[in-house]
């Protein structure tokens, strides 16, 4: 898949030259890109097996390095294993107060674990009336790392495919508050309907791609599923960035106002068309909003629903919350 190719790319260029400075670093970064794209999704240990044994050749091969000499901190016995690669951390949420936020190894855990505890404490400070209570183990470093990196990529969407009681969603409000990001959830009440859903999802596009356009987290969970329009409206927005016929034609018009005045103030050069200014309101859209699903495997509506809707796969990157 050319789409997961490119993510393995796109991860490589979040590491600033400066901080580049050696080949092995540069194969730290390689190794724990492929990880997060391609092993990430893997549920059995056979399976990780295998894709290691192919990044080793392919190191070998290609990199002219060996794994287990460029990792060989993170090595416990003879020769690097899939345990092991569980220490390996890339991320920029280690400097509170840098700007930009530098993308880089992260080899203290202990350092790791203490900042993760301070962002815990200021996202209950922000959030007093809905507090997580998160304690961090490895477990939980892996997964914020994980849902972290994936949504402040471009266009960068995540499943994370969980069985209940895992964490999933505090990891993504935590994830989210890492990154200075806005949450959006939906609340389903009794009387919701495919209108509330509807209304829900055109404030969502224009919270993103409008005037005062915000870095959302559309968090959406299988047990919100009350339509399986539901689910096809997010395969689109996934794919697309938009809904046909979701935003009045009224309303529209008003975006593509908001477009103009952004387009002359940003000094960029677009058609003053309708559907030119629409569209560059739903570049704003896949740019600025980031989908972050919670599903189950467990039945067949799970299966049911990656084959009729494929883009939930394509257009996603995938984390198993598997037992810890």
């Amino acid at each position: 898949n050319l789409r997961d190719f490119a993510k393995v790319i796109i991860g490589l260029t979040q590491l600033p030259a400066s901080c580049c400075k050696t080949a092995a670093k540069m194969n730290k970064l390689w190794s724990h890109e492929i990880l997060r794209v391609f092993s990430d999704r893997l549920i059995t240990e056979q399976d990780k097996n295998i894709l290691l044994d192919m990044m080793k050749t392919a190191s070998t091969t290609y990199l002219d390095a060996e794994m287990d000499d460029f990792l060989k901190s993170l090595v416990t016995g003879d020769t690097l294993t899939v345990n092991d690669l569980r220490m390996l951390f890339f991320g920029d949420f280690i400097d509170l107060n840098a700007n930009p936020r530098i993308y880089d190894e992260i080899d203290d855990i202990d350092l790791l674990t203490k900042k993760i505890d301070q962002y815990i404490d200021e996202y209950n400070i922000a959030n007093s009336n809905k507090p997580i209570d998160m304690v961090t183990f490895l477990y939980i470093l892996q997964h914020i790392s994980r849902v972290g990196r994936v949504i402040q990529q471009p266009k960068g969407n995540c499943m994370l495919i969980t069985i209940g009681g895992s964490g999933a969603g505090e990891v993504t409000k935590l994830s989210t508050f890492m990154c200075d990001y806005l949450l959006f959830e939906i609340e389903i009440l009794k009387s919701y309907g495919l209108t509330d859903w509807r209304d829900d999802l055109c404030k969502l596009l224009k919270k993103c791609g409008g005037k005062d356009a915000k870095k959302m987290t559309f968090m959406f969970s299988d047990t919100q599923i009350e339509n399986e329009i539901f689910v096809e409206h997010i395969n689109m927005l996934l794919n697309t960035g938009d809904i046909p016929n979701l935003i009045p034609q009224e309303d529209k018009i008003g975006i593509q106002d908001q477009m103009a005045e952004v387009a002359r103030k940003e000094g960029k050069k677009i058609d003053t068309t309708p559907l030119a200014l629409y569209n560059f309101f739903i570049e704003r859209v896949q740019s600025n909003l980031h989908v972050a699903l919670v599903f189950s495997p467990i039945g067949d509506a799970f299966r049911n629903r990656l084959r009729q809707f494929p883009s939930l796969i394509n257009c996603s990157t995938i984390d198993w919350f598997t037992s810890w």
